[in-house]
């Protein structure tokens, strides 16, 4: 039987009347003891190496993350899904836990759902066992999930007709039942996926924007959850960070007085093609920006953090606003396809970085991922939330 929210699941219980400041970046804890395993009601902060991530949280949270699908057709998917959710330190619920009655199983499965922080759908080519209505077990659990406004991700296959036909609804009264699902879904917000490791890949990133975007209430061991000792070291512990946090700031803008930044204007080589007259025209022209230009525009999408190859396909879209007004001056590229020079994307990469605005992700990745991904350091953030914030008119 699922145990209460006061009660503990897996050594960790849900603690509701005390929860953590989600707007700040994730902290680690550690907990003193022998063999690095947890002391007796005595948390210790440990720098981590971040100025700005340095101390570590007395409350450490961990996410329960409901995972539906059917089963037989995506155990790969699934155990992908699963890897995923452990690597991020979440907790996977899912229908490997329920019993074989129906009945039995539906309301484990909505306590279950109530119990979850997040809620995971994937669709592959099944639309899965149906109750007595006729509505599969996933689409009642997506349907109970929306009505509970559990925040959600969702993951429809984007190639149904290349899935194997042993994996593919073969019931001709369901066929129109999964249609139907899919359409449902893919009415709000869904993302395709082509393989079990995409899957992965796509479910880890996904859900740390989500986790951001909507702080849930998570689970900490419950021998820690009241304890008014370490809550107020916490408090203490980030009072001191913020003050840290400012004189940080304070260094990093005097370090890098030297280097171009702000208004000083960058030049920037961009290939262009376009199809005319029935051949393919190519040029080059360079387009002034300024270093402000520049991260207005990447940096929000490394909010979280966002791939080299994204990122230079961003600026190259963004681009073609930064044209001189005088058509004596310029091209007109709105209408061709646009590359940023290798040598200028580098130098514009290597430059942010030395600004102290952005740092290389160390977030993790399917091995066959092998792409590099960037996001903001702490002082980046703050420089593009005065940046970009709206000010009230005076």
């Amino acid at each position: 039987m699922f145990l209460s929210p006061t009660e503990t699941v897996m050594g960790v219980g849900r603690c509701k009347h005390e929860p953590a400041e989600q707007k700040r970046a994730p902290f680690r804890e550690v907990f003193g003891g022998e063999d690095g395993k947890a002391g007796e009601g005595k948390g210790t902060l440990v720098d981590t190496g971040n100025p700005i991530l340095e101390a570590v949280r007395v409350l450490e949270k961990r996410f329960q993350v409901f995972v539906s699908s059917t089963y037989i057709d995506l155990q790969e998917e699934r155990r992908q899904v699963m890897q995923a959710l452990l690597e991020l330190d979440c907790i996977p619920s899912g229908m490997e836990l329920f019993p074989a009655s129906d009945e039995e199983k539906w309301e484990l499965i909505r306590r279950v759902i109530d119990d979850c922080d997040y809620y995971i759908l994937i669709i592959g080519g099944r639309y899965g066992s149906v109750d007595e209505h006729g509505v599969s077990y996933t689409e009642r659990e997506y349907d109970y999930a929306a009505e509970a406004k559990k925040p959600c991700l969702c993951f429809v296959h984007a190639s149904p007709g290349d899935i194997p036909l042993n994996k593919s609804e073969i019931n001709p009264v369901l066929i129109p039942r999964l249609d139907a699902f899919i359409h449902k879904v893919e009415s709000k917000m869904c993302q395709r996926y082509t393989n079990p490791d995409e899957l992965g890949g796509k479910v880890s990133r996904s859900l740390i924007q989500l986790m951001k975007r909507k702080p849930a209430e998570g689970w900490v061991r419950s021998r820690y959850a009241t304890d008014p000792i370490l809550l107020s070291s916490l408090r203490e512990r980030i009072a001191q960070l913020e003050n840290s946090r400012e004189m940080s700031s304070s260094k990093t803008k005097a370090a890098t007085e030297h280097l171009q930044q702000g208004e000083d204007e960058y030049e920037i080589t961009v290939n262009c093609s376009e199809y005319r007259g029935g051949e393919i025209c190519s040029w080059s022209l360079v387009i002034k920006m300024t270093w402000d230009n520049v991260y207005w525009e990447l940096g929000p999408v490394m909010i979280g953090e966002c791939s080299e190859h994204d990122l230079k396909r961003k600026l190259a879209e963004v681009i073609v606003y930064y044209q001189p007004d005088s058509p004596e001056k310029q091209v007109d590229i709105s209408s061709a396809h646009r590359e940023i020079y290798d040598d200028c994307f580098h130098t514009i990469m290597i430059q942010l970085a030395a600004l102290k605005l952005i740092e290389k992700s160390i977030k993790k990745h399917s091995v066959d991922d092998k792409s590099t991904y960037w996001t903001l350091t702490q002082y980046g953030e703050d420089y593009l939330v005065n940046m970009r914030a709206l000010k009230k008119k005076h």
